[in-house]
């Protein structure tokens, strides 16, 4: 057993392996780990032009970089796969609709076989910048649509971890310009990016 945990690959040990072992079909799709991990899964190919597949993953769609929307580029089960067809009717220039399209397909087939399985969900959605689907581009336009304001929100934790300890409260300029400008309703939305 490699006990190099050196490497964030995703290899050796990950709960992937481990659900694999037992049986079970495994499915990754989107955002595998940030960008600095992703560079030995999304490196240019060599040799035989594979990509790298973390163990583990029957079924693999890692997002290459991880922050795309419209366009992108993906390690597809070890090759290099670019999703840019706008007119597909299921989306598949849009990374969100990609990552839910391949995800649902992948359990769909899980079912019909009576496999055991683990699918693995992760877009980019709703990280700015942000970008909606176009076919969402006006839902949500309305002006009086702010962030949530929960109990949690823009509260002083001194008891928590320090980076929730020593954060400052949010002024009303920055939580209007900062929050609920990205929240609704511009171009940049992300309750808008987050829908599928």
């Amino acid at each position: 057993v490699n006990t190099d945990l050196s490497t964030p690959s995703g290899d050796p040990l990950t709960f992937a392996t481990a659900l694999k072992e037992r049986g079970y079909a495994t499915g990754m799709y989107g955002k595998y780990l940030n960008t600095g991990g992703m560079r030995k899964i999304c490196a240019k190919p060599v040799g035989d032009g594979s990509l790298h597949v973390p163990e583990g993953w029957v079924d693999f769609l890692g997002a290459c970089p991880d922050t795309c929307y419209v366009n992108c580029n993906y390690n597809r089960n070890g090759q290099s796969a670019w999703y840019t067809n706008s007119s597909s009717p299921t989306g598949s220039n849009y990374g969100t609709a990609v990552i839910g399209n391949a995800s649902l397909e992948f359990a769909k087939r899980a079912m019909a076989a009576n496999w055991p399985f683990f699918v693995y969900v992760a877009s980019h959605a709703p990280h700015g910048p942000a970008t909606p689907a176009p076919w969402y581009a006006d839902l949500y336009s309305t002006p009086d649509v702010i962030a949530p304001r929960t109990p949690a929100f823009n509260v002083s934790s001194p008891d928590k971890h320090w980076i929730v300890a020593t954060q400052p409260l949010l002024s009303e300029d920055y939580t209007s310009k900062q929050i609920d400008d990205l929240y609704a309703p511009g171009p940049a939305c992300r309750l808008r990016a987050a829908v599928y």
